[in-house]
């Protein structure tokens, strides 16, 4: 009532604009705590309905937007009521404490320095909460658990949805980011740039084939691999990169004091 519809709006126009295959409803089946997001929880299924009908939110069909079906909605496991514990049977917890291989850092102590970014919450005493060192685990609403390869599925298939002979590129496109993964893990950074190059020209190919291409998917197979060659370039630009990491010696600074 208080945003009188436009948050559901707001909701679907991301959906459409994003495209995503799955949608993790962060505050799914949640019944107390903050308004906000309990109120995210509740539209979240029904922002991901409406993305998929052509009738709803016409004014987005007219800017262009076309109407989109997530495959997957997964809710996370928590308690939902005070004092109650949290039985992750069934779930998948997210292997936030693993090492990242290349980065050497936990994927929980990268998430972490994500919230520097929030700094509306307040979040510099928030980093050491429990809150988030808890574990994260994530059920599909329809049951059972998610499989980590449904969150990191290959180039290769996408060949379903590009309307020219596309598979051996993109398989290729893959052994060239598993070789500049494993040059990585090896601080061989040339080599990752190397191959990394290697994976964007087989996706540069296959753009300039879709682009001739006179099927009616092409466009939205352009926009596939335009995702794709972005992500490629990011890499790129990561690995390319001269990488200066600087640590202050405090948690908290005096005014006029250095650091």
């Amino acid at each position: 009532e208080k945003w009188q519809g436009v948050e559901l709006e707001d909701m679907v126009r991301m959906i459409r604009m994003l495209r995503p295959q799955i949608v993790v409803n962060g505050w799914g089946g949640q019944k107390t705590g903050h308004g906000n997001h309990q109120a995210s929880g509740y539209q979240t299924p029904k922002a991901v309905e409406a993305a998929a009908d052509p009738t709803k939110y016409l004014d987005q069909i007219a800017e262009g937007l076309k109407p989109w079906r997530v495959e997957t909605i997964y809710d996370p496991v928590r308690a939902m009521a005070p004092n109650e514990k949290v039985d992750y049977t069934g779930a998948w917890v997210v292997p936030a404490d693993d090492i990242s291989p290349i980065w050497g850092l936990s994927y929980r102590e990268i998430s972490v320095e994500g919230y520097l970014h929030h700094r509306s919450q307040g979040v510099t005493p928030f980093l050491n909460s429990p809150f988030v060192r808890r574990p994260y685990g994530l059920k599909r609403t329809d049951g059972g658990a998610p499989s980590p390869a449904d969150f990191s599925q290959p180039l290769a298939s996408l060949a379903r949805a590009i309307p020219v002979p596309s598979e051996d590129s993109l398989k290729a496109a893959d052994h060239d980011l598993d070789e500049a993964r494993l040059a990585a893990e090896k601080l061989d950074w040339g080599g990752t740039v190397r191959s990394i190059a290697e994976a964007g020209k087989q996706i540069a190919s296959l753009e300039d084939q879709v682009k001739r291409s006179p099927d009616l998917s092409a466009a939205a197979a352009m926009w596939e691999l335009e995702q794709v060659r972005g992500r490629i370039n990011h890499a790129f630009a990561d690995a390319a990169a001269i990488k200066i990491v600087s640590n202050s010696d405090r948690s908290e600074l005096v005014a006029g004091e250095g650091f």
